[in-house]
């Protein structure tokens, strides 16, 4: 379009105007068929017109052209349609030309008029400075009031103050509480000529605008200007019905609704659910449709209410109030309404960091998106307030933030606190400013970098000037939680007199508690109970004695809301140091009860945090409690009550599967509408659990007064609903039991397996060594039938604990990175190994116990902790006899397990099995075909020979093969190993699922042939996640990569089949016996190292009695030969028992240490071994050539000779785990 375009359009709708007096009727469509027309250079057409026309002309025609392009000013001001930003500069425009026609002077009651709806244009002007905008709109309306007085024009007075009552409500320039005064007392002059009975309409609307004034007020008392904006509501509601008018009455109840959220005088829960009502009463008028502006206001104020409900489900209300805030970005777009979009992704933020359903760290990524995408319209020069607003919840999601560095989430938090400040100043903004202060000290108080003693001087300086605000007298509330923080940083002080910083901290807390009591600040009054227990144990000034029992009085004080169940981890964190306490004072019985306390909050955390992000950082911590809690059963010489406690904590993630598993009843034919209570009451209770959780924290870190009230009523209600949920749980468990199923529990603590139970896994010729390695010193329990309790060596120092850490990290690190050396020196490695574990200590003083008893010991079990995992400690060398090693002291063998309480699961489960098959069996384990190789044709040798007159109820196979994958290779030869081990079971009762049919679906299709197979196949890869080991899974069928994580067989998965009938299950994996390792660089995994949890677990929890698996990648040779001798020992076994693999495994591992080179070279000149060689590798001359050059270096090469098996590389990787 060209100029003449414009300027004929423009023509068009001027006449048209003219002719219709002003009629929107007529103009309004015009003005939509030329909606491409309304644009920067239409406004530039109107001025260079107007600016052409106007000198040419007439006075008399210059006035009726300002008149016109007033009345089309006004019209285009309302327009809905086009954008609303140009609508608003064309009338600006037309507004800013009429007043060079009509001037002050000439006509002073027509330019009062044009000044005063210009300033209604600049109030709502969109484009441009806004603090510009509403300074011209507020000099607009006090131009217009120099014309119009309450003498002469008393109903046009009226009008401009109400008017500029809004400007000064909107006015972001100046002091804020002098801007709302200035409102007030513009609104209340227009008021006195508005009277109900002469301008009720009038009258209406200038109470609602009052409302809105006094909603915001900052003089004065807060809670009484609610109640001013409450009454003018509910005055204009007296005119602003629903019949009458419908729009105006659901503008005001918008705005009532607002404020009834805010209250602060009356019932908390009632006034949001007011609030509520309210804005669903204007959302029958104000459609989406019909309003769309409106409508998305009032989704934004309802999800504001929802996010402050206190009735109802907290996570559900807070679902609702996201919901709500998404459907106002439906229509606020940062487009179209960039203001209101900023507003509501504020608000949005807010509600993600606070919600409790999903994952919180991705919550918390969600709040920092939006409040950056708000910042990006509330700019500091535009809207400083707000974005000051922002800036300071920005900084309170760095510092809950989990995602990325904790150090670097702190330095972000200060910038944004400090940014805050610049515009929240004391003078400005005094409550705000405070606020953030705090806030700010809050995080030096955290903070990692940098000077730690500059950084509590810092946080002490911010809470000493936030508290010039926040005075007891008039916000006795963030008073008291300021001091509780400048109490916390008094006592981490570095700087000045340790004895005075702490005297400080103590009096700053007891200042506190003046207004944080238990009746009306429970939460609180405990946090800072705990605090002073804290001070008070740490004190040096006074009586050391009294001190104590002041800071014992204070831990309990502050158990009494501390509870278990009111809120498991703040119960855990005192019990914690209260045991301690007594613990450092060598009260041991004491510190007993107290760490059992501590121990029950353990496992009800795990059963409520169930996939919170805090959770494993918690758990990890709890570990310390278990340490001390054994130490204290030892130093009071119950050595029983110590290693049932250890059993206690390396089976904490055990019982958590026991506890996830889906429990019902099994017996008694329960009516469905029972088992449905019983759902119901399971979501429900961990529901509640979590929301409680949340509330509780909320009020522990809040520093708001204002949110402070809600936030208690609300933890109340949700805590008398868990009670009654818990309540009816277990009224509807003791009717299961009564009249249904006697046995059914929904147990959620540990079950200690008692010492007795321990001993009875073992025979009179058996003992246990299991270590413990606590964050001081290694401690070893040994175990036999023949003693009362167990017996513990003389336990070891922290210099003694730290070169076992170092030794392991020289391991792990040589292993990782310098292989070859770390063949090389394995065997010095073990020796040293065994000098720092004290094995001749410990090997003579179970020789004493059983030469006590005339009996020799010939069967070793290790329950190895923490990293020992991964060291083949059967192989560890005696320092007091030739080269003998540790396995070679017990006939029997010696095995391994993660724990007594697998130890005792895997027994339950005992049964005999095939020997040829089970050696296919760990040929698999150990993922090597050479190996499988040697098994399939010493099985050959075998089938020849006569049978054994034992059964061999070992038939059934199902096998997963080589799935196909598109993020994972092909496994080679994996077809190859299914079908040769296919052959040894009964066709008939065997199933392989095979490459893309090998889905979880097909497996669960499959679940009754999967719980009567004798031996399950796993040919596929496999994962272990460290920081999550319950997701740790096999891999089966994806072929088109959609299903991803959905495809995997979990560990989680794996502990909830059922393989009661199962022999020995297989699966491929390299390094398949490792677990998680305390190597520096795996230092920051959750588990915290405590507990023995990987894929062979998995299978003996599920059922299988053995798993046999390495503990580094393997020698193929080596191995090979390993694993046909171990079979050959099996197969001489008239029955397999009870240690017996292990028997047999040990003599294996002899023989092939012991084995020549010469025996070496007759085994591979064997005619039928060369034969059976040619025909597997017939199409893979590569793999025949390694193969062949791997056999030839053992034979030939001189460092390997005479034995070249002998380094514990080739034949100690390999270890029995179970029975």
């Amino acid at each position: 379009m060209d100029e003449q375009d414009y300027l004929d359009f423009l023509i068009e709708v001027l006449q048209a105007t003219y002719k219709s007096q002003g009629n929107s009727k007529v103009i309004y469509p015009i003005l939509q068929e030329n909606l491409d027309k309304l644009d920067d250079n239409f406004i530039y057409a109107l001025g260079s017109w107007a600016e052409a026309r106007l000198p040419e002309v007439e006075s008399s025609e210059a006035e009726d052209i300002a008149g016109i392009l007033c009345n089309f000013s006004n019209l285009i001001k309302q327009f809905p349609a086009g954008k609303k930003a140009t609508n608003m500069e064309i009338s600006i425009t037309g507004y800013e030309i009429s007043l060079k026609v009509f001037t002050r002077k000439s006509y002073p009651e027509t330019w009062a008029s044009i000044q005063n709806d210009l300033g209604n244009a600049y109030l709502y002007r969109i484009r441009y400075n806004r603090a510009e905008n509403l300074e011209n709109a507020i000099k607009a309306f006090q131009l217009a009031l120099e014309v119009r007085t309450k003498n002469d024009s008393p109903i046009q007075l009226a009008t401009i103050q109400n008017n500029l009552g809004i400007a000064y409500k909107k006015r972001i320039r100046y002091n804020r509480a002098e801007n709302l005064e200035k409102a007030i007392t513009a609104y209340e002059l227009a008021l006195s000529v508005y009277t109900k009975n002469d301008f009720p309409i009038d009258w209406a609307m200038t109470q609602n605008n009052l409302g809105n004034a006094y909603s915001e007020r900052i003089s004065d008392d807060r809670a009484e200007n609610l109640e001013k904006a409450i009454t003018a509501y509910e005055l204009a509601l007296s005119i602003r019905t629903k019949k009458d008018f419908p729009i105006q009455w659901a503008m005001t109840q918008i705005n009532l609704g607002a404020v009834y959220s805010r209250r602060i005088h009356g019932n908390k829960a009632e006034n949001v659910e007011k609030a509520i009502a309210a804005y669903e009463l204007a959302l029958s008028v104000y459609t989406k449709n019909q309003f769309p502006i409106q409508w998305a206001t009032i989704q934004n104020n309802l999800g504001f209410a929802y996010s402050k409900r206190i009735c109802g489900n907290r996570a559900e209300n807070l679902e609702n109030a996201i919901e709500a805030y998404k459907l106002a970005l439906e229509v606020r777009t940062k487009n179209d309404f960039p203001i209101d979009w900023a507003t509501t992704q504020n608000n949005l933020s807010l509600a993600y960091s606070d919600r409790i359903d999903d994952d919180r760290v991705e919550n918390l990524e969600n709040a920092i998106e939006t409040y950056q995408q708000a910042l990006s319209v509330y700019t500091k020069n535009n809207f400083p307030i707000q974005w000051a607003t922002i800036q300071n919840n920005l900084g309170n999601t760095y510092r809950e933030r989990i995602e990325g560095k904790k150090a670097e989430n702190l330095e972000n938090a200060i910038k944004a606190y400090k940014l805050a400040l610049e515009v929240r100043t004391k003078n400005d903004f005094p409550i705000d400013w405070a606020t953030t202060q705090n806030n700010l000290g809050a995080a030096y108080s955290d903070r990692t970098y940098g000077d730690r003693e500059e950084n509590l001087e810092n946080a002490i300086k911010a809470y000493k000037l936030a508290l010039e605000v926040r005075s007891k007298k008039d916000f006795p509330i963030d008073w008291a939680t300021t001091q509780n923080n400048l109490g916390a940083a008094y006592s981490d002080r570095i700087c000045g007199d340790r004895a005075q910083n702490l005297k400080k901290a103590i009096k700053t807390y007891q200042l506190a508690l003046e207004i944080r009591t238990k009746k009306d600040f429970p939460i609180q009054w405990a946090t800072t109970q705990h605090n002073l227990g804290l001070a008070y144990r740490d004190r040096i000034c006074g009586d050391s004695e009294l001190n104590l029992e002041k800071a014992i009085e204070a831990f309990q004080l502050a158990l009494s809301v501390r509870t278990v169940l009111a809120n498991p981890i703040k119960h855990l964190e005192t019990t914690r140091h209260l045991g301690n306490l007594h613990f450092n004072q060598g009260e041991w019985q004491k510190s007993v009860d107290v760490y059992e306390g501590a121990i029950d909050a353990t496992e009800n955390i795990r059963s409520s945090m169930k996939g919170d992000d805090r959770r494993q950082k918690i758990m990890a911590e709890a570990i310390e409690v278990y340490q001390k809690l054994v130490q204290a059963y030892i130093n009071l010489s119950q050595f029983d009550k110590a290693i049932e406690t250890v059993e206690r904590s390396k089976a904490r993630n055990l019982v958590e599967l026991f506890t996830n598993r889906d429990l019902y009843p099994t017996k008694g034919n329960v009516p469905p509408e029972i088992i449905s209570e019983l759902d119901e009451l399971r979501r429900n209770i961990p529901s509640l659990e979590r929301q409680l959780q949340v509330a509780t924290d909320q009020l522990s870190e809040n520093s708001n007064e204002q949110k402070l009230p809600s936030l208690e009523e609300s933890r109340k209600r949700l805590q008398q609903e868990l009670q009654e949920s818990r309540q009816q749980l277990d009224e509807l468990l003791k009717q299961i039991n009564d009249r249904y199923d006697s046995s059914f529990t929904l147990t959620q603590k540990v079950k200690t397996i008692p010492f007795s139970d321990i001993q009875s896994l073992i025979d009179e010729r058996t003992a246990i060594i299991e270590w413990y390695l606590t964050r001081d010193e290694i401690i070893t329990f040994i175990v036999t039938s023949h003693s009362q309790q167990p017996i513990i060596i003389p336990q070891s120092s922290p210099e003694k604990l730290k070169t076992l850490e170092n030794w392991e990290q020289e391991y792990i690190n040589a292993y990782r990175e310098q292989k070859n050396q770390w063949i090389t020196n394995l065997f010095t490695r073990l020796t040293d190994l065994a000098q720092i574990l004290n094995l001749d200590s410990i090997l003579s003083e179970i020789d004493a116990i059983f030469d006590q008893k005339g009996i020799k010991c010939d069967r070793l079990i290790l329950i190895p902790h923490r990293f020992l995992h991964l060291f083949p400690l059967h192989a560890l060398p005696l320092s007091n006899s030739n080269e003998e090693l540790l396995l070679d002291r017990f006939a029997r063998g010696v095995s391994y397990a993660p724990s007594c309480q697998l130890l005792k699961l895997t027994k339950q489960g005992v049964a005999d099995f095939g020997y040829d098959l089970y050696l296919l069996a760990i040929a698999k384990l150990l993922n090597n075909k050479y190996l499988r190789l040697f098994s399939l044709y010493f099985h050959i040798l075998i089938q020849q020979r006569p049978k054994q007159k034992h059964s061999l109820n070992f038939k059934n196979l199902f096998a997963i093969q080589n799935p196909t994958r598109l993020d994972e290779k092909p496994l080679l030869g994996s077809k190859l190993e299914v079908d040769k081990i296919r052959q040894y079971f009964d066709p008939n009762d065997s199933i392989v699922l095979a490459e893309a049919e090998a889905t979880e679906a097909n497996l669960n299709q499959n679940q009754e042939q999967l719980r009567s197979a004798h031996c399950l196949h796993f040919s596929c890869h496999g994962k272990f996640k460290f920081e999550s080991p319950l997701e740790s899974a096999l891999l089966l069928s994806d072929p088109e990569g959609k299903l991803k994580a959905d495809a995997d067989l979990t560990l989680y998965k794996i502990f909830k089949l059922d393989l009661s009938q199962c022999r020995i299950v297989s699966f491929s994996a390299c390094e398949s016996g490792m677990t998680l390792s305390g190597n520096k660089e795996d230092a920051d995994l959750p588990s915290g190292l405590d507990e023995y949890i990987g894929l062979p677990s998995g299978f003996l929890y599920a059922g299988s009695p053995s798993v046999v698996s390495t503990l580094w990648t393997v020698d193929p040779i080596a191995t090979a030969l390993l694993v046909i001798k171990f079979y050959k020992n099996l197969k001489q076994l008239p029955k397999l028992g009870n240690g017996d693999v292990s028997t047999a495994l040990i003599k294996a591992q002899y023989w092939l240490r012991t084995l020549s080179s010469q025996k070496l070279a007759r085994i591979q000149k064997n005619k039928r071994f060369k034969l059976l060689i040619a025909q597997i590798f017939e199409n893979n001359k590569s793999d025949r050539r390694k193969f062949n050059d791997s056999l030839y270096a053992a034979i030939k090469l001189p460092d390997r000779q005479p034995y070249p098996f002998a380094n514990p590389y080739y034949w100690a990787a390999s270890v029995a785990t179970g029975t």
